[in-house]
């Protein structure tokens, strides 16, 4: 039936939906921390119409905690589909902030220096 999960429609199956909807959850305020599910429409909650109580799923990486996005299914800018704007794969470049772009900058080039720069004793080694 229209509106139903494809499979058995089943209350698993309305929570294993809702878990994976992460674009839905992400325009969602944060304090919400879950969903109720209901039935069929004129269903009453009180006569058994309520399906499931969906809590907030953790974003795992390959999904944006910003908008929700997702390798297969990307935010599409004016450049093309967006990218992953941190290591973690955990925030698309469509949702990247000038100041997360200059913290990630910032933490990249303190990384880059460590590996790259050489103690006092190196350095006068270095020079002899």
């Amino acid at each position: 039936m229209k509106g139903e999960p494809r499979r058995g429609g089943g209350r698993q199956d309305v929570i294993d939906l809702l878990s994976r909807r992460y674009r839905l959850w992400a325009v969602l305020p944060a304090d919400v921390d879950a969903l109720i599910a209901l039935g069929p429409p004129g269903s009453n909650p009180s006569d058994g119409g309520m399906v499931a109580v969906v809590p907030r799923p953790p974003f795992p990486p390959g999904v944006c905690r910003s908008c929700g996005c997702q390798e297969d299914d990307p935010c599409l800018t004016g450049r093309g589909p967006c990218a992953w704007a941190d290591d973690d794969r955990t925030l698309c470049t469509a949702c990247e902030t000038p100041a997360e772009l200059l913290r990630a900058v910032r933490a990249s080039t303190r990384a880059k220096a460590r590996r790259t720069s050489r103690g006092p004793k190196q350095r006068r080694l270095a020079r002899r």
